[in-house]
């Protein structure tokens, strides 16, 4: 068995866990949120949240991304280290600009998307979180670069563990917007320094070379806009709701969008690890390495997916009931295409690495450009009229034309299969699953019982289709019996 496979396996395991955390830490906190804020004022902390995670993605200047692709093939760490000081430089400069903009236009967007100038002084105290944000962004995804997956698992857990604690502080202490921002400052100051620590005691301290950031900043540069891009995709629906149907229903919506993007953790084990993976491997000219790992990066989140998709959208009401409260109730079509959306999403991801690989970064921004003018045109058309609905139904159609549109220009890259047929079975498995959760849900006592024998025909199906292969189970004992994390 490939050695660097059985690691990449290993870290896509331990990585998912991690990732799980971090993506679930929102979904853990809505239950406090939700209750201690009102629909109104959860509304207000969710566009308040994404528009500080926007700017602060904007002040690290598409380095992220750099980091990424450029840290993997660093032969000397102490180099890798002298970058991260670098790009942490620039983006300190580039997060007082910031927090200069959202000073100047506080009271606009207040009064235009926060139900009036009152909110004014919240707003003023979250820009705090741009440097800190930005910075706390850059040390994680350096982490990751240099697949140092126990110190990303470790500072990842400490802040959910934090967002648990502030958010139930908040509900007990009946707490505000203001006090939950000032401590979501303190919590990632703390976790900043401590992933700062960390790479000093290992790798010691190396000054700041802003030339060396040409290349990081040639490769990061045009990538900035996406990520613009990419929360106009994802979070500018909310302030088209908060605008045409106000902050309520902005935030019933952004429930429904949370338990929907659940999806996306089937797929976030794999992307901790697969541009570094591709990355070393695709610069020694190992491109049937690369292959492979995209062939793994397709199937298995893609066969949990399934099911999970039906599951949420059959439990839509139960689960939003568990998470928050009935005044947060949405249709199950809303949580079904926002599911789907989000999968889809992440196949195209995939497919965008292959891009990555190449340096084209300028691809990849004019799929986010198009992608961003669609949504944002549908959007207009859609929620003023459908509300809700319309937005969720806009956010699917986005991100599969998106997904096609990088898989085309992937293909033209490095010709890897896309595994259709995988996929056909896959959707054919559960479909005992999707008439038990359309047909059988009426009857309550059953209902465990059904969802648990769908559940199982899915699971049964896909051994009958032979899906599984048998290196796949040589890969897992690999995986489990091998001591080493590195070749």
């Amino acid at each position: 068995m490939n050695a660097s496979f059985v690691r990449f396996s290993r870290q896509t395991f331990i990585g998912g866990i991690s990732t799980s955390l971090f993506y679930l830490r929102g979904v853990f906190a809505m239950p406090l949120l939700t209750r201690s804020f009102g629909v109104e004022g959860y509304g207000i902390w969710v566009q308040l949240f994404v528009g500080v995670e926007l700017l602060a993605g904007i002040a690290g200047l598409g380095l992220n991304f750099a980091l990424l692709r450029f840290v993997p093939t660093r032969d000397d760490p102490r180099h890798a280290s002298a970058d991260l000081w670098s790009a942490l430089l620039l983006c300190g400069f580039a997060s007082l600009a910031m927090m200069g903009i959202g000073t100047v236009s506080g009271a606009w967007v207040s009064r235009a998307f926060f139900g009036g100038e009152a909110q004014a002084p919240v707003i003023q105290t979250a820009l705090l979180l741009i440097p800190v944000s930005g910075s706390l962004n850059l040390v994680l995804i350096y982490f990751r670069a240099a697949r140092a997956v126990g110190v990303y698992a470790m500072l990842v857990a400490g802040e959910t563990a934090g967002w648990l604690l502030l958010s139930s502080a908040a509900l007990y202490l009946e707490r505000g917007l203001e006090w939950m921002v000032i401590g979501l400052l303190a919590l990632r100051f703390v976790i900043l320094i401590v992933g700062v620590g960390t790479i000093l005691w290992h790798s010691g301290w190396w000054r700041p070379r802003i030339t060396s950031m040409a290349p990081y900043v040639r490769y990061g540069l045009p990538l900035l806009p996406l990520g613009v891009l990419n929360w106009v995709v994802n979070a500018s629906d909310r302030y088209f709701l908060s605008y045409f149907w106000g902050p309520e229903v902005a935030g019933a919506y952004a429930v429904s969008y949370g338990i929907g993007s659940i999806a996306g953790l089937l797929y976030s084990p794999v992307f901790f690890v697969l541009l570094p993976a591709t990355a070393a491997a695709w610069k020694v000219g190992r491109f049937e390495e690369v292959v492979e790992y995209l062939r793994f990066a397709q199937k298995y989140p893609f066969l949990l997916a399934v099911p999970v998709i039906l599951l949420l959208t059959g439990y839509a009401h139960e689960i939003i009931g568990i998470v928050a409260t009935s005044q947060f109730v949405a249709t199950s079509a809303v949580i079904g295409c926002v599911a789907t959306a989000i999968a889809i999403m992440n196949v195209g991801a995939i497919a965008q690495t292959v891009l990555n690989l190449e340096y084209l970064s300028h691809r990849i921004l004019a799929i986010g450009v198009g992608a961003a003018a669609f949504n944002v045109a549908a959007n207009t058309v859609a929620v003023p009229r459908y509300g809700a609905t319309g937005a969720a139904v806009t956010t699917l159609m986005t991100y599969g034309l998106q997904a096609a549109a990088t898989y085309a220009m992937s293909r033209s890259i490095l010709p890897f299969p896309w595994q259709w047929q995988l996929m056909a079975k896959a959707l054919l498995a559960a479909t005992p699953l999707a008439l038990i959760l359309t047909l059988g849900l009426q009857a309550s006592a059953q209902q465990p019982a059904l969802v648990i024998i769908g559940c199982a025909s899915y699971v049964g199906l896909l051994l009958v289709f032979g899906v599984f292969e048998q290196r796949e189970w040589k890969l897992a004992k690999a995986v489990i019996g091998s001591r080493e994390g590195s070749p």
